[in-house]
């Protein structure tokens, strides 16, 4: 279906049916989590038209809600997602891009990869962020195609997604970036590597625990995450 054709169905579901649903979605944030879950996989595959339309128009505050809420009725939102990953506006197809990274479903997969491609660091965070959602290989693989993103949150998410599939062909990659210019990355890499290495990477995690200082965003040292990832490695090789 074309984007033209999109837009003309959505026009369909009328301002008066968009504007109802916007507005039950902010009603959703009163409600505690579990009432607003049930609600939301009430509305079931019906709603995903106005959900989508929601996804199109509204303000990123809304936005963000509808992505949850087509999120939670899961497959049957997926063909609707997927046109939106090649929308104009950048806000539209992170949070389709959102929704679908919390779907997993394998249909999505391959124009979910080549969101790695996106222009926009915001798109290409959140599709590192959700990739080891999905149980394919191909998925991995995209991974390490993020550990090489210029923007560090990218690269960042994609070390803890290679870390939760526990991909220790990454062992390589990862003591690389102990080098990164970014400290969050290092510190992710000194993290990740405290999972996935062995005795072999212990001196690269000593190098960086003796001479990194530094500290991330959140406060969190380089140096205490080499540290703590010499600690794993040393325990699992006393048994």
């Amino acid at each position: 279906m074309s984007s033209g054709q999109d837009r003309a169905s959505e026009s369909g579901q009328g301002e008066a049916s968009v504007e109802r649903l916007t507005a039950a979605l902010k009603s959703l944030r009163d409600q505690p989590r579990d009432a607003a879950t049930t609600t939301v996989r009430a509305w079931g595959a019906a709603k995903v038209p106005a959900l989508v339309a929601v996804l199109r128009r509204a303000d990123n505050s809304t936005r963000s809600l509808a992505s949850w809420a087509l999120s939670l009725i899961g497959e049957s939102a997926v063909p609707a997602l997927l046109p939106l990953l090649n929308a104009e506006e950048e806000a539209v197809r992170f949070y389709a891009a959102l929704a679908l990274g919390r779907i997993a479903d394998l249909q999505s997969l391959e124009p979910f990869i080549g969101l790695l491609d996106d222009e926009s660091a915001w798109v290409r965070t959140t599709v590192s962020e959700n990739l080891a959602n999905f149980a394919d290989p191909c998925a991995v693989d995209a991974l390490f195609k993020a550990l090489e993103d210029p923007f560090w949150e990218v690269r960042y998410n994609a070390i803890y997604g290679l870390r939760e599939r526990r991909e220790k062909r990454a062992v390589p990659a990862l003591l690389a970036l102990l080098k990164d210019t970014t400290s969050e990355v290092r510190a992710a890499a000194a993290d990740a590597l405290g999972d996935l290495g062995d005795s072999q990477v212990l001196p690269a995690l000593q190098w960086l625990a003796d001479h990194d200082t530094t500290e991330t965003y959140e406060g969190n040292s380089v140096k205490i995450s080499a540290e703590l990832a010499i600690k794993k490695i040393v325990r699992r090789q006393e048994g």
